[in-house]
This record gives C-alpha cells, sequence and structure tokens, in this order.
C-alpha cells in the first residue's frame, strides 16, 4: 500500500483543488479513509455506489492541506497485481497540477504505441534539448535529465507519485518540457490520471499485452484513452490500420506516413551513415539525412519531427540539428564484429522481430 503521508508531503508542493485515490479492493474506500486517520486527515466518506461487481465509487472530504474532495475508484475481483503496478490507494491531482509541476509555458509530450515508442520519445527528448528548451525524459530506458546520469525505472510509466517525484525533480533541474513513453497498462490503470499532455503521438498498433487486453480492440480501447487526457494536436501513423479509428474519435489529429495528407514520406534511401529521407509539408518538399536505419526508423524519426514542428519548431532548425541525434542504445544499435556488424534492438513483438531483421537482412 502506498505511504499516505508521502502521497500528502508531494501534494504539498502542488497547488491543487482536488485529489483523487484508486484501490484493489472493493474495501478501497475504507481503507483510504483508514490511512488517512494513521496520519492525521480527518476524512468523512461522503457517498459510496457500486457501479459493477468490480468497480465502485466513494467521494469523501479531507481537510489536510486544505477541503479537498476525493474520488475513490476501486476494482474488484479483476484487481491489479503489484507487478501490474498498482498497490493503491494512489492519490493522484485530478486539475492544477500542470503549472505546479512544470514551468508554467513547459509541455507534457506524449508517445504511445506498441512499436517504436522509446526511440521515438528519445528523439523527441534530444531535439528539445538540443533545439534549447530544456526536457526531461521518462520511458522505458528510465529518467533523463541533459548532461546528469539515468535513473533506472521499474516499468516504461511509474506510478503516479514516482511521476511527481520525477516531475518535481526535473523542474528543480530547470527543465521546461518532460517527453514521456505511456503504456496500454498505464493509461488502463490510470497510473497517469491527472496529467493533462499538451501533444501526443501514436506509433502503430501491432499484436502485444494479449494477456492483458485480451483482444485487439480493447489493446486498441487503451490506448485510447489518452484522448480524454489531450488538450493539443494528436500525431498518428497514417499507415497503421487504426489511423481512421484515431481521427474519427479526436478532431485535432494531424498524421504522417506514405499516406499521410500532413507529413507524407516521399522516399527514402539508406547511406553509409543513416537513411536519407524525402518528405513534403504543405507542399513544400523537404531531404534529411539521419543517423538511423531501417524503414522503421523512417516513421520514428518523422513522428518525432511531426511532434517538435507542432511545438513551435520550423522544419529547417529541425532538419539542421539532426545530424547530432541518435538512436537509443539497443535500438537497432550497430556493433563492429570483426570484419562485420552485429545489431542490438530490443525488439520483442512478432512485427518489431520481423520488421528488424528483414530491414537488416535487405542491406546484408
Amino acid at each position: 500500500m502506498y505511504n499516505v503521508k508521502r502521497a500528502f508531503s508531494l501534494l504539498e508542493k502542488i497547488s491543487f483543488e482536488r485529489i483523487a485515490g484508486t484501490e484493489k479492493e472493493l474495501e478501497c474506500a475504507n481503507i483510504l479513509l483508514e490511512e488517512c486517520k494513521k496520519v492525521g486527515v480527518d476524512a468523512v466518506i461522503e457517498d459510496f455506489e457500486i457501479d459493477t461487481p468490480e468497480i465502485i465509487e466513494a467521494k469523501f472530504k479531507v481537510t489536510k492541506p486544505e477541503v479537498v474532495e476525493i474520488n475513490c475508484i476501486g476494482i474488484g475481483k479483476s484487481g491489479f497485481t503489484e507487478d501490474e503496478g498498482i498497490s493503491g490507494p494512489l492519490c493522484y491531482v485530478e486539475n492544477g497540477m500542470d503549472a505546479n509541476l512544470l514551468d508554467v509555458k513547459g509541455k507534457i509530450v506524449l508517445v504511445t504505441g506498441t512499436n517504436g515508442k522509446t526511440t521515438t520519445a528519445y528523439l523527441i527528448y534530444q531535439m528539445l534539448n538540443k533545439l534549447g528548451s530544456k526536457t526531461a525524459y521518462i520511458g522505458t530506458i528510465g529518467f533523463y535529465l541533459p548532461d546528469e546520469d539515468f535513473i533506472e525505472l521499474p516499468n516504461t510509466t511509474p506510478n503516479i507519485l514516482d511521476l511527481y517525484e520525477l516531475f518535481l525533480t526535473a523542474k528543480e533541474k530547470g527543465c521546461k518540457n518532460v517527453m514521456m513513453e505511456v503504456s496500454s497498462h498505464a493509461l488502463h490503470q490510470r497510473r497517469v490520471a491527472g496529467i493533462t499532455y499538451n501533444i501526443a503521438a501514436f506509433t502503430n498498433l501491432t499484436q502485444d499485452h494479449l494477456d492483458y487486453h485480451k483482444t485487439m480492440d480493447e489493446y486498441l480501447d487503451a490506448k485510447q484513452l489518452i484522448l480524454k487526457q489531450l488538450d493539443g494536436p494528436m500525431i498518428i501513423n497514417a499507415d497503421d490500420p487504426t489511423a481512421s479509428k484515431w481521427a474519427s474519435k479526436y478532431e485535432n489529429t494531424l498524421d504522417y506516413g506514405m499516406n499521410a495528407k500532413d507529413y507524407r514520406i516521399d522516399s527514402y534511401e539508406e547511406t553509409s551513415k543513416g537513411t536519407l529521407i524525402k518528405f513534403t509539408k504543405d507542399n513544400t518538399s523537404y531531404e534529411v539525412e539521419t543517423n538511423l536505419k531501417s524503414r522503421f526508423n523512417v516513421y520514428n524519426y518523422l513522428t518525432a519531427l511531426s511532434i517538435i514542428n507542432n511545438l513551435g519548431y520550423s522544419i529547417d532548425d529541425i532538419i539542421n540539428i539532426t545530424s547530432s541525434i541518435y538512436p537509443p542504445k539497443g535500438r537497432c544499435e550497430l556493433i563492429k564484429v570483426k570484419e562485420g556488424l552485429a545489431v542490438v534492438d530490443y525488439a520483442h513483438t512478432p512485427d518489431a522481430v520481423e520488421k528488424v531483421v528483414n530491414a537488416f537482412s535487405e542491406n546484408k
């Protein structure tokens, strides 16, 4: 169980109007109530409702650190395990948190999708820093701050209290922005509840996590929960089969890809250094050479460029810093072995493994 004292010590640093909590037991309301009392927080359950056998909702009033409301949503028999990131009760700020966890002009950027999240997010992290906007990264490969050692994280998207601490650390270090990878598990389990994203990108949807989501439709539904927390454009992969399902659910969408109307990939060819990409935006043609190999990294690069462009940076400025941008370790990483090259890649889904093998088989 999360330490409630820790939750309130974090919340004291943040101006807020409401907080909320989740707990995996049906008795979550009473459990949270008792924990509040242990640390001297006066709490009263005002309302208690069972929506389904699996979900209950309870409303509290709490008088420390000020009068606020708590909504408590409990998951019953199909509850989460600690390995899935929920050991509740989990308190989160529903509004007023973003400006206090970041610079008032800062941005919270999200990337989600089955494959390409880490590379794309890491490219965005590097680009923003190279363009002079100090940015932190939270994702699969850890917590990164410019010019500092990275911190390993337990999973791609930590629980909300850990996220608050990481956001506050980023702010203390002078970061204006936070770049986040967000998994479908985190969205479904409300690990990012209360965070408003300024811009988001979707890479693709292929078979993965069906032990958890059961069907591809449920997997997509979990991904699309982000639309409820998005206050800005959604960048989508026009060549993914689910593209129309994103566009139909969210009006402010932009796309990239071979069939895109906004950032259209015209052609690409591998070079000794990486890949030469030609693309079109607003009837203007561009050409850029990246340090990334393979077709799927063409998509990862265009996703990152689309995000940065929509944060106000010109495409020419992005192209000018591309030569200093590299993929993260373990993502299509080339290592010299005697007279040849070895490829190290994290690919773990059938689609990702096939793409990596095909990409480098074509160019061996």
